[in-house]
């Protein structure tokens, strides 16, 4: 009597009457365009940078001059990596707040090992390495394997972290600038654009390479989407767990050496801006912090309209009580948007069949035989 059996079992016109059987064969007629409609969730925070870009053009053209995001870009970039850094947490189905302490234990670390001397750039940034993977593999740990709650052991994890940077400061660092090669390093540009922006870019698109086309990168989405299904189909969702935890730490420490060579005297508070805004940026980029689904990219772009946003009310002079104003309710828009894209009663209406495709009286699955 079940359709779906004898459909995939005999493969006959008689298989798939039902509305449930129908929906294989209906997406393969979708065409092309129309099959990217899941991903339009994906596609909500690009239209609010278009808009953004709009009205600064009209009500402060000064924040889109050529200086101005030259200015810019570095911090736009910085505010993505971070951001990606904690994408892959939340793609696990957690938070990590223990970002903004590996960011500044990065610099005292990086100052510390290199004393100001080019010759301990790379054993210094060995030891910020090191020192972040043990962050991140600290938390992954508590979190994957006791199961303890991401938000409680981040949380800590960043008050241990940013005690033990305070302490090394205090007794190890005799060094107040990084050394001339680095800070050489964040001030030099290729063809107009800042070095940083471009080391920056590329870490951001090899992530994003390895999350969509390698087969590690999507079974660790697939072990975020789902844990108890990446079990039954043989993954061990932990270790995907853990692996995100650590690599989301070693990005926190990269970006930490960026915003260093950047900055040139890097502080233990330089990443206390990397608190929220990186989530900010996440979910405004239609990630579910359910975990699994995400976008690299839409994160990327969700950083670029929080920096355009953050530069807009500066150049209108507004007050820091507006700016705070208007920022939060940007991203609560921006969620409820992305939140709302693939489910919406819009999109359901704009996907059935009648509009874009043939409507089907008879079984779809002869039309493919």
């Amino acid at each position: 009597m079940s359709g779906r059996g004898e459909q995939s079992s005999a493969g006959g016109p008689a298989a798939g009457t039902g509305r449930a059987g129908l929906r294989p064969e209906r997406a393969r007629l979708r065409p092309g365009w129309q099959r990217v409609l899941p991903q339009r969730r994906f596609l909500a925070v690009w239209v609010a940078l278009a808009l953004l870009l709009l009205v600064s053009f009209g009500a402060a053209p000064a924040s889109l001059t050529s200086a101005s995001l030259v200015a810019v870009a570095p911090f736009a970039v910085i505010l993505a990596l971070a951001a990606v850094a904690q994408s892959l947490v939340i793609r696990c189905g957690g938070i990590d707040l223990s970002g903004p302490a590996v960011i500044g234990l990065s610099g005292a670390l990086l100052l510390g090992f290199s004393d100001g001397l080019d010759a301990g750039v790379l054993l210094a940034c060995c030891a910020v390495a090191l020192g972040a993977g043990l962050v991140g593999l600290g938390n992954g740990l508590l979190v994957a394997g006791f199961g303890l709650s991401s938000l409680v052991v981040t949380l800590a994890m960043g008050s241990v972290v940013g005690g033990l940077a305070l302490w090394y400061q205090a007794h190890a660092v005799q060094a107040s600038s990084v050394p001339p090669g680095l800070a050489s390093f964040g001030a030099a540009d290729l063809f107009g654009i800042n070095l940083v922006v471009l080391a920056g870019a590329l870490v951001i698109a090899l992530v994003s390479l390895l999350l969509q086309r390698t087969p590690a990168g999507r079974r660790f989405t697939a072990a975020g989407a789902s844990p108890r299904a990446a079990r039954v189909a043989g993954l061990r969702a932990g270790r995907y767990q853990l692996s995100g935890y650590v690599a989301a730490a070693l990005l926190n420490g990269l970006t930490g050496v960026l915003l260093a060579a950047f900055l040139r005297n890097p502080t233990l508070r330089m990443g206390d801006g990397y608190l929220l805004s990186p989530i900010a940026a996440v979910v405004l980029g239609g990630a579910s912090l359910a975990g699994g689904v995400g976008s690299v990219w839409a994160t990327v772009g969700a950083a670029l309209f929080l920096t355009q946003l953050d530069q807009l009310l500066r150049v209108l002079g507004s007050p820091s009580s507006t700016q705070m104003i208007l920022q939060g309710l940007a991203i609560a828009v921006g969620m409820a948007l992305a939140s709302a894209g693939a489910e919406s009663p819009a999109l359901r209406w704009w996907r059935r069949p009648g509009w874009f495709t043939r409507r089907q009286s008879t079984p779809v699955l002869e039309e493919g035989q």
